[in-house]
């Protein structure tokens, strides 16, 4: 048999559950410094599967970390849900062209956390707010270009009231939106451009 490997938060409900089916003993590795430090004998067959929110940079690099701890065969199953991958892959698109980013969701959901943690890998001027109230005014003095993102959970009216909240503090701060591009539904973002 292999011995399973799951790529995930030990506290989410998704990988407790995984835990509890799985047949045997399971590791259950964060990222590749905790999968760097598992060793296995030469004979051992590892399975290696995913929390569906974890990020697939991270997973592969725990995939390489297990590959060099010497077991005799790797099995990799992708369970990555593609629509957390696709919002993945948009939110980092969308970091590369703006001056802030701001993702839009539950503190507490594995989802935007990952949203968050692949933004701020790229642009550290990277913010996870779950309402308007925690806007901070100084991250728009900063900024020129906002862009938005959301975890799949999030309710339309939240991300309504961020982005609402956001074009307040501009009149006040008497910027002008030079243009602003929204797109709410299943892959919710933003871009919102202005000019002090």
């Amino acid at each position: 048999g292999y011995k399973v490997v799951i790529v995930g938060d030990v506290d989410h409900p998704e990988v407790k559950a995984l835990v509890d089916i799985a047949p045997k003993k399971v590791i259950v590795v964060r990222d590749k410094l905790e999968a760097g430090a598992i060793r296995f004998n030469k004979n051992d067959r590892v399975g290696i599967i995913s929390q569906t929110t974890q990020s697939t940079s991270d997973f592969l690099d725990v995939v390489k970390a297990m590959s060099e701890n010497g077991p005799k065969e790797i099995r990799i199953i992708n369970t990555i849900c593609n629509d957390a991958e696709e919002r993945q892959r948009l939110a980092k698109a969308l970091a590369k062209r703006v001056d802030l980013m701001l993702i839009i969701g539950g503190k507490m959901s594995a989802n935007t956390r990952r949203l968050f943690e692949v933004c701020k890998k790229i642009l550290r001027n990277s913010h996870l707010v779950e309402t308007e109230k925690d806007l901070k005014p100084n991250w728009l003095k900063k900024s020129s270009l906002v862009g938005l993102t959301s975890g799949a959970s999030t309710p339309d009216w939240v991300i309504r009231r961020v982005i609402e909240r956001i074009n307040l503090k501009l009149k006040k701060q008497n910027a002008k939106l030079k243009f602003k591009t929204k797109n709410l539904g299943p892959k919710d973002r933003a871009i919102l451009n202005f000019a002090l």
